[in-house]
Parts: C-alpha cells; sequence; structure tokens
C-alpha cells in the first residue's frame, strides 16, 4: 500500500502520475469531506478518479467519513474508534 500526500487538490494531476508511473491497479482516495460542498474540491475529486479510472484503467476508491474534515482530523479524534470510514469504488467495467 503506497500512502501518497497532496499539497492542495488542485496538485492530483502529478500525483495520479505516479501512481501510473509505479504500476499501481488500485488507488484509496482521501481527500478532504469539504468536497461535499465546496465545487472546485469536488471537481478535482472527480478529476482524479476519472483520470485514473476511465483513462487508465485502475479501481478507485474514495474515502469518506463523518467527523474531521481531513483524514487526519477523522484518526486523531475520539469518533474514530466507533465510526467506519466508507468506501465508494470505481472500474472502467
Amino acid at each position: 500500500v503506497l500512502v501518497v500526500a497532496m499539497a492542495g487538490v488542485s496538485s492530483w494531476e502529478p500525483v495520479a502520475d505516479k501512481i501510473i508511473k509505479y504500476k499501481f491497479e488500485e488507488a484509496y482516495i482521501a481527500f478532504d469531506q469539504d468536497f461535499v460542498e465546496n465545487d472546485s474540491v469536488f471537481d478535482r475529486l472527480d478529476d482524479m478518479v476519472h483520470y485514473l479510472t476511465f483513462e487508465k484503467g485502475l479501481v478507485s476508491s474514495v474515502l469518506t467519513w463523518e467527523t474531521g474534515k481531513g483524514l487526519d482530523d477523522f484518526l486523531l479524534s475520539e469518533a474514530s474508534e466507533t465510526e467506519t470510514i466508507k468506501i465508494k469504488s470505481y472500474t472502467k467495467d
């Protein structure tokens, strides 16, 4: 498993290219949860899923959670002991 942090959602493309370059077949994507109300963040998440899945053929899985904006916030919260992370996977087929 490879975990990569991005410096902002607009840097998704170089990160996605590295995932392709190193021949990973699956990507788990955990953008900050403000993608729900922030169209710009949602659009970059959609761009990354579309590129990895529909252009490059990888399985892309988007992680979501209820507590905290970022995955780090969630993992450091007490809710992480009881709350479940949801995963939605996308495939080319």
